[in-house]
C-alpha cells in the first residue's frame, strides 16, 4: 500500500508539472519516475527523449531522491532506458549504481566493476539501481511563520502567515574553454518545484519567480530557478532587480494558513534544456560588429560635422559683430544725410524765391544800358548844336572861345569881345546847369540801378556758391554711402560663402550618418525601447530648442540682410540728385561773377569821373560871374587884370573838355562791357530761373526718399542686430553641439561599442561554452562513451502531516 501510495504522489506531482508547465512556461514533458523495489513496470517516454537518436544508442536516466520536509537526501533511485538497445545482441554500459535489477524484462547482464555488458534479445533494456553518490544539484526548504524560522515539525498544526524559501545549488564545475582561456563553469540546470496547496488550509498564496494555479479547491504552485547560471555567464553584477533578464537561484511562496499540513512538494531538475539552443541565431554577433563600426565612424563623422560647424559659426558671429558695426556707421551716415537733403530743400527754396526777384532786375539792366548809350552819345561830340545838348561839343566850343578871347583881348575889339564873354558866360552856365544835371542822371539812371544790381549778383553769386558746395556735399555724402553698402556687401557675400562651405560639410556628414543608421537599422531595433523610455523621461530637450532657435535667428538675419543689399531708396535718391547736378551745371557762375565784377569797375569809373567835374563846376560857375560882373562895370584900364582872369578861365575850360573827354571814353568803354554782358546776364537770370523751377520739382521726392531712407535704417539696424545676436546664439549652441557630439562619441557611441563587444561579447562567449560538450551534464550514474544521454532529477520532499 505505501508503494502504491507512493505512486500516486508521483503520477500526481507529474500531473501538477504538466498543468503548470503547459499554463506558464511552455510545453515540458513531464518525465519518466520509476519507484523503488516496484515490482511491475512503469514507463513514461518524455517527447525529448522520443525526438532524439531514434537510431543510436542513447541512455535515459531519470535520478529519484527522496528528502525530508527541509530538502535534506535520504534515498537515491536511479531508473536507466537504454534505447535502441536491440540493435545489437551483446551491449556494453558503464554504471555506478548498487544493487542493479532488470525491471521490465529477462535479459540479463554481465559485470566488472563499472562496466556492464547486457544481452539485449533485440530489446531496449530497463534497470534500476541505487547509490549514495552526491548530487549535481541540491534543494533546500527553509520555514517561517509569522516572520520567525521555524521547523518543519513545529508548524504543523500552525496557523498564520507562512513563507517558504526555497533555495537551488549548483555543485557541478567543470574546465571550459572561453574566449582562449580555461574558465570554470557550472553545467546549466533549470530546476522547477511544484506542490498542491488546498484551499481549506492555504489562501493568498503568491511566489515571486514562479506561477500559481487555482482551480477552485486547489492552489497548483509551480516555481523555477537557474541556479549558477548568472556566475557562468558572468552577471553577477547585475542584480536581479535592476537586471532586464532574471536569473533567480531561489523561490519564496507565502501565504496565510489555518492548521498548517502540507503534502510532499517535488521538483524536477533539467539538464538538457539549453540543448537545442543555437547562440548564433540569437545574435548575429559579425553583422552587430560591423554595424558598430559604422555607427562609430558615422559618430566621428558627426563630430567631425559639428566642429567645423562651431568653427564656422564663430567666424560667422565675427563677421556679424563687424557687420552691425558698418552698418551702425552706414544709418548713422544716412541719418546725416536726411537732414542735409531737409537743409538743402529749404536752401533751394530760398534762392530760388530771390532768383525771381532777379527777372525785375533784369528789365532794368536793359535801361541802364540804354541810359549809358545816351550819356556815351552826349559826350561824344558829334552834335554842333547847344538845344542837342552834346556835352562835349558845347565843352570844346567854349574852350575854343576862351582861346580866342585870350587871342584877342588885347584888341581895339573890346566891345566885340566884350559881348562874345557874355554870350559865353551864358553858354557856360547853360552848360553848368547841363553837367549838374548829368550829376543827376548820372546817380538816378546810372549808380544807383548799377548798385542795386551789383549788390544782388552778388548776393546770387554768394547763394550759387552755397548750391555749389551743397551739390558737392551731396554727391560725397552719395559716394560715401554707396562704399558702405558695397563694404557691407562684401562682407554679407563672404559670410553667405562661409556658410555655404560649412552646409556642404555638415550636409555630407549627415549623409554618411544617414546612410550608416540604414545599415544598423535591423541590428540596432533591441535598442529602440531604451531610448523611448530617455524621450519620455526628456521630451523637451533644450539642446533642440536652442538650434532650433538659432537656425530662426539665422534666417531672419539674413533675410534683413539681403532687404539691405537690395533697398531701392539709395538708388531713387541717386537718380533724383542726378539731374540736380546737371541742372546746377549749367549755370555758368563765373560767367555771372565775371560780369558783375567788370560792372562795378565801371561804375567806379564813372563815378570818379563825374565828381571830377562835379568839382570843377563850382570854381567855373564862380568865375564866369566874376566876369559878368566885370563886363558890365569893365573899364578899358582893367582888361589887363580880365585878361589875366581870362587866362585861368581857358585853363579851366581846356582841362573841363580834357575832362568830358575822359569821361566819354569810360561811358564808351561801360556801354561796350554792358553791351555784352547785359544779354548774358538776363540770359543767366532766365536759365536760373528755369533751373530753380526743375530743381524744385524734385523737393518733395528727394525729401520724402530720405525720409524713407531714415525710417528704413532703424529696420536695417534691427535686422542686423538680430543676425548679430542669431549668430551668437549660433556659435554658443554650435559650440554646446560639438561638445555634446564629442560627449556623445566619448560617452554614448564608443562606450556603446566597448560595452557590446565586451559584455555582449563575453556574454555570448559564455553562452556558447555553457551550450557545448565541454559543459553538458548528461549522466549521472556513468554511461558508455558510445552512447548518447540525458539525465533529470526528481526530488520529493516529505509531507507535513
Amino acid at each position: 500500500m505505501n508503494k502504491n501510495r507512493r505512486m500516486k504522489h508521483v503520477v500526481a506531482a507529474s500531473l501538477a508539472f504538466g498543468a503548470a508547465a503547459l499554463t506558464g512556461f511552455g510545453q515540458i514533458a513531464p518525465a519518466a519516475v520509476y519507484a523503488a523495489e516496484q515490482t511491475e513496470t512503469v514507463k513514461t517516454e518524455s517527447t525529448k527523449s522520443g525526438e532524439q537518436a531514434d537510431e543510436g544508442l542513447f541512455k535515459e536516466e531519470t535520478v529519484y531522491v527522496n528528502a525530508d520536509a527541509n530538502g535534506a537526501v535520504k534515498l537515491i533511485t536511479v531508473s536507466d532506458w537504454l534505447k535502441n538497445a536491440g540493435t545489437t545482441e551483446s551491449l556494453k554500459d558503464v554504471s555506478e549504481l548498487d544493487g542493479i535489477k532488470n525491471i521490465k524484462g529477462e535479459e540479463t547482464f554481465s559485470e566488472s566493476g563499472d562496466n556492464l555488458t547486457w544481452d539485449t534479445n533485440g530489446a531496449d533494456i530497463y534497470y534500476q539501481g541505487t547509490t549514495e553518490k552526491e548530487l549535481p544539484v541540491s534543494v533546500k526548504l527553509t520555514y517561517y511563520l509569522d516572520g520567525k524560522k521555524i521547523s518543519p515539525s513545529e508548524l504543523k498544526g500552525k496557523s498564520g502567515h507562512l513563507k517558504i524559501k526555497i533555495d537551488y545549488t549548483n555543485n557541478t564545475k567543470k574546465s571550459v574553454n572561453v574566449s582562449g582561456k580555461s574558465e570554470e563553469l557550472s553545467s546549466p540546470f533549470v530546476m522547477m518545484t511544484g506542490m498542491i496547496l488546498p484551499n481549506e488550509t492555504f489562501s493568498n498564496v503568491a511566489i515571486d519567480n514562479g506561477k500559481v494555479v487555482s482551480d477552485g479547491n486547489r492552489n497548483i504552485v509551480l516555481g523555477f530557478a537557474v541556479p549558477g547560471m548568472k556566475e557562468s555567464l558572468g552577471m553577477n553584477d547585475f542584480s536581479q532587480s535592476s537586471s532586464q533578464v532574471s536569473l533567480p537561484e531561489s523561490l519564496e511562496i507565502s501565504a496565510d494558513v489555518t492548521d498548517f499540513t502540507m503534502s510532499s512538494t517535488y521538483t524536477v531538475a533539467l539538464s538538457d534544456i539549453l540543448e537545442d539552443l543555437n547562440v548564433k541565431e540569437i545574435v548575429d554577433y559579425s553583422s552587430l560588429q560591423s554595424a558598430l563600426d559604422e555607427l562609430e565612424n558615422a559618430a566621428l563623422e558627426l563630430v567631425s560635422g559639428t566642429d567645423t560647424l562651431s568653427s564656422g559659426a564663430a567666424q560667422l558671429s565675427s563677421g556679424a559683430a563687424e557687420l552691425e558695426d558698418g552698418i551702425k556707421k552706414y544709418t548713422d551716415g544716412t541719418d546725416t544725410l536726411a537732414n542735409g537733403v531737409v537743409s538743402y530743400v529749404n536752401g533751394e527754396q530760398q534762392l530760388a524765391d530771390g532768383a525771381k526777384s532777379l527777372t525785375e532786375l533784369s528789365a532794368g539792366l536793359s535801361q541802364v544800358q540804354s541810359a549809358v548809350s545816351q550819356l556815351s552819345a552826349a559826350t561824344d561830340g558829334s552834335l554842333t548844336s547847344v538845344n542837342e545838348k552834346d556835352i562835349k561839343a558845347g565843352a570844346q566850343k567854349l574852350a575854343d572861345g576862351t582861346q580866342q578871347l585870350v587871342q584877342v583881348l588885347g584888341t581895339e575889339a573890346v566891345q566885340a569881345v566884350m559881348q562874345q564873354v557874355t554870350s559865353m558866360i551864358e553858354m557856360g552856365k547853360a552848360l553848368i546847369e547841363e553837367t549838374k544835371g548829368l550829376e543827376t542822371s548820372l546817380q538816378n539812371g546810372i549808380v544807383t540801378p548799377v548798385q542795386d544790381l551789383a549788390a544782388q549778383a552778388q548776393a546770387i553769386s554768394g547763394e550759387l556758391q552755397k548750391i555749389s558746395d551743397l551739390q558737392t556735399n551731396l554727391t560725397n555724402a552719395c559716394t560715401a554711402v554707396n562704399t558702405a553698402v558695397n563694404e557691407n556687401n562684401a562682407v554679407i557675400d563672404a559670410d553667405n560663402g562661409q556658410i555655404a562651405a560649412n552646409n556642404e560639410k555638415i550636409t555630407s556628414a549627415k549623409t554618411k550618418a544617414i546612410s550608416s543608421s540604414q545599415t544598423i537599422q535591423q541590428a540596432v531595433d533591441s535598442l529602440t525601447a531604451k531610448r523611448n523610455e530617455i524621450a519620455q523621461n526628456d521630451p523637451q530637450s533644450a539642446a533642440l530648442a536652442d538650434l532650433d532657435n538659432a537656425i530662426q535667428a539665422l534666417n531672419e538675419a539674413k533675410n534683413a540682410a539681403a532687404e539691405v543689399t537690395d533697398m531701392p531708396e539709395l538708388s531713387s535718391i541717386e537718380g533724383k540728385l542726378n539731374p540736380v547736378q546737371a541742372d546746377l551745371s549749367g549755370v555758368d557762375v563765373q560767367a555771372v561773377q565775371n560780369a558783375v565784377g567788370k560792372m562795378k569797375v565801371d561804375l567806379f569809373t564813372l563815378k570818379l569821373a563825374a565828381a571830377g567835374m562835379n568839382a570843377k563846376l563850382p570854381e567855373v560857375e564862380e568865375k564866369l560871374d566874376a566876369i559878368q560882373k566885370a563886363g558890365e562895370n569893365l573899364p578899358l584900364d582893367q582888361l589887363g587884370a580880365l585878361t589875366g582872369k581870362i587866362d585861368d578861365l581857358n585853363t579851366g575850360m581846356q582841362g573841363l573838355n580834357s575832362g568830358i573827354g575822359s569821361l566819354h571814353t569810360n561811358l564808351s568803354s561801360l556801354d561796350q562791357s554792358l553791351a555784352v554782358s547785359v544779354p548774358k546776364a538776363a540770359s543767366g537770370i532766365a536759365q536760373l530761373n528755369g533751373g530753380f523751377t526743375q530743381l524744385g520739382s524734385f523737393n518733395s521726392q528727394l525729401t520724402a526718399g530720405a525720409e524713407q531712407l531714415k525710417e528704413n535704417s532703424s529696420v536695417l539696424k534691427n535686422g542686423v542686430s538680430a543676425l548679430n545676436s542669431g549668430a551668437k546664439t549660433l556659435s554658443e549652441g554650435a559650440v554646446t553641439l560639438a561638445d555634446g557630439m564629442k560627449t556623445f562619441d566619448a560617452e554614448g557611441t564608443s562606450k556603446l561599442k566597448t560595452t557590446v563587444e565586451g559584455a555582449v561579447g563575453e556574454l555570448m562567449n559564455r553562452l556558447e561554452a555553457l551550450t557545448s560538450k565541454e559543459c553538458s551534464y548528461d549522466t549521472f550514474s556513468g554511461k558508455d562513451s558510445a552512447m548518447d544521454g540525458n539525465v533529470k532529477f526528481v526530488i520529493e520532499t516529505e509531507a507535513i502531516e
